[in-house]
């Protein structure tokens, strides 16, 4: 007996294919899936291959349909909080009363301004860590830090430098240093900590 050629194993698959696709639904049974609010839909070639198609344009003489209008506010505002239910200013505790959080932002800005043009060779370089309570005033190794600008952070060094210098002999109570410290972030207030 002779072996098939290729040619009739080819026959054989194209017919196969045929019977297969003549069971199959017809293709505008499901050519066309919705696929969300974004007014696309997309063309099913099978279970797994979609293709995106637009939506079709609006009838000429139609004009687009008008997007939600949200609801109008409310006529009665909220009740104002007493001051039992207000958070307080800031969630640290050495900024806590210090400062208002525009007030801070606004200074903050104007100190940034003026490091910019007193140090112009650190400005913009990678942020440094500042610790917020200060190495040099007695300040834990591990205490909290936040990332400055190196302009800044050589601005608010100057500023405690003029407080109180480094390497002076005579020790500092706790209230001493918190004074330092009130008086210093007061002018240069630190982000995410006083804003």
């Amino acid at each position: 007996m002779e072996r098939p050629s290729w040619q009739w194993w080819l026959f054989g698959w194209v017919i196969l294919l045929a019977c297969v696709g003549a069971r199959a639904p017809s293709a505008a049974s499901f050519a066309y899936e919705s696929t969300g609010g974004n007014g696309q839909e997309a063309v099913a070639l099978g279970p797994r291959l979609r293709f995106p198609r637009l939506a079709k344009p609006p009838a000429p003489g139609k004009p687009p349909p008008a997007p939600k209008a949200e609801p109008p506010p409310a006529a009665n505002p909220p009740p104002a909080q007493t001051p039992a239910q207000q958070k307080p200013a800031a969630s640290n505790p050495t900024a806590r009363g210090l400062l208002d959080p525009k007030l801070a932002r606004s200074r903050f800005d104007e100190g940034m301004a003026s490091a910019k043009k007193l140090f112009p060779h650190l400005y913009g370089r990678a942020k440094q860590k500042h610790h917020v309570h200060p190495k040099y005033l007695d300040g834990p190794e591990d205490g909290p830090t936040v990332d400055l600008d190196p302009a800044y952070h050589q601005l608010i060094t100057n500023a405690f430098r003029g407080e109180h210098a480094y390497g002076r002999a005579e020790p500092l109570s706790r209230d001493a240093q918190q004074d330092i410290m009130r008086r210093v972030y007061s002018r240069h207030p630190l982000p995410g900590i006083h804003f």
